[in-house]
């Protein structure tokens, strides 16, 4: 496991929350989940969990992923500081593309942590792995889904799938 998804979540939090206004992530999911009667939710894979705390008990497959097609293109190169705690982490991003395992990229970073006068560094490679809208619906039929709706955003698709046979 890469360092990037072993490190706690609080860290993953601080890194990423520039990112996601969680509140309107909720309420764009939430929106879903009631249009479709949902009762209960899974979160797989969802960074720090800060997004499925604002869940009620609801169910349905909501698959939010990168666009493969919106998101490789689009990576630079980048340098970015931020505190967690009493600690002072710097993160230096750089993309690699890897054509030797698929449609991938290497994410190869460096976290150069300060505490205190103790400072420390921890370099991470990560193969990254982005889909397809057709992928994804192609993975979902044959796992015995069905799309119920393909919302598309910039680099975002998010997908609303029911099992067969459910209701």
């Amino acid at each position: 496991m890469t360092i990037l998804y072993s490190n706690p979540a609080g860290t993953y939090h601080e890194i990423y929350r520039h990112i996601f206004d969680y509140d309107k992530e909720f309420e764009f999911y939430n929106s879903l989940l009631e249009a479709h009667h949902c009762r209960k939710i899974l979160e797989i894979g969802c960074g720090s969990g800060m997004l499925a705390r604002r869940y009620p008990d609801h169910g349905l497959l909501v698959v939010g992923i990168f666009d493969a097609n919106g998101i490789f293109g689009n990576f630079q190169d980048f340098e970015q500081t931020f505190h967690a705690g009493q600690k002072k982490i710097t993160r230096i991003k750089h993309m690699e593309s890897n054509l030797t395992t698929g449609w991938t990229n290497d994410w190869c970073a460096r976290y150069i942590t300060e505490q205190g006068t103790e400072l420390t560094e921890v370099k991470d490679i990560t193969t990254l792995r982005a889909f397809t809208k057709d992928e994804i619906a192609l993975f979902l039929k044959q796992t015995g889904f069905t799309m119920l709706e393909v919302i598309a955003e910039e680099k975002v698709l998010t997908m609303v799938a029911q099992k067969h046979g459910h209701a």
